[in-house]
């Protein structure tokens, strides 16, 4: 939501905010993150200047990731040629990560120079043979890769992207599934005003059928007020992820943080 998103509208990603991930702490994990990237590269021989290269950001946060992987890229001496690719949904954040960048180049006595066309904003090094563009989705990813003169072989780097997508969650209880949805607690009040609370949803709605899919996922009926978070959007990105990498040889690494076993509570109200 461009008005009301939280990350279109606030600014989450640092120790003031509301939370903190592993680039801003430490230009290490870039570093590592750098190091998969150029085996990659290296193993399918590209890991020359002269050779065209792409790597994809998925939720980028402050470009903070992507500074680090540039600067280990720089040193290996294979930053020339390549386009890295932000996908972004909020153009807060986005102008947040071209600052980032930017101070990268001119601590290093380089210009970059700006460019919006039809909507893909572009920063580009051409001393280094370098681009950077920003693209809302990964339908504008593919659009761009596949515009490509030649293979490419796009390298999709994604933490704690995937945490950030919607989950629906659902409970058993009585012998039935039910969704748990966010709905006005009938008993509770605050001040005469009803309070938003977790309420369970109809036994028989399409999403209980659609997308837990009980019948599929359980071999036979759990024990009773077992919760389940199943999330749609994570499984339409990562099929996306997938078709991208497979059609162009490419590679993804994805790091996120969970359990081994189902989620079941990480909705907070």
């Amino acid at each position: 939501d461009p008005e009301c998103g939280f990350y279109t509208t606030a600014d989450p990603f640092n120790r003031e905010g509301h939370f903190i991930t592993s680039p801003e702490i430490s230009p290490i994990f870039g570093e590592l993150m750098a190091v998969f990237v150029q085996l990659f590269w290296g193993q399918n021989g590209m890991d020359s200047a002269e050779h065209p290269k792409v790597i994809a950001e998925l939720g980028p946060g402050t470009g903070a990731l992507a500074r680090e992987v540039l600067r280990s890229i720089w040193s290996f001496g294979c930053a020339e040629n390549l386009e890295y690719v932000f996908v972004e949904v909020s153009p807060k954040l986005a102008t947040v990560q071209q600052k980032t960048i930017n101070e990268f180049f001119i601590s290093r006595g380089l210009m970059l120079e700006f460019a919006d066309s039809e909507g893909v904003e572009t920063l580009r090094c051409r001393e280094k043979k370098l681009c950077f563009r920003w693209v809302r989705d990964l339908g504008g990813l593919a659009s761009v890769v596949g515009a490509r003169d030649g293979p490419c072989r796009p390298f999709v780097l994604a933490h704690e992207f995937f945490d950030a997508l919607p989950a629906q969650k659902f409970r058993f209880s009585s012998g039935r599934w039910r969704e748990l949805l966010i709905g006005p607690n009938p008993t509770a009040r605050i001040g005469g005003t009803k309070v938003f609370d977790i309420v369970p949803g109809p036994s028989d709605s399409p999403s209980v059928k659609n997308i837990l899919r009980p019948e599929i996922r359980f071999a036979s009926p759990p024990p009773e007020n077992t919760e389940i978070e199943v999330s749609p959007v994570s499984l339409f990105h990562m099929d996306l992820i997938n078709s991208l990498c497979d059609a162009h040889k490419g590679a993804s690494l994805i790091i996120d943080y969970g359990e081994k076993h189902a989620f079941t509570d990480s909705l907070i109200v």
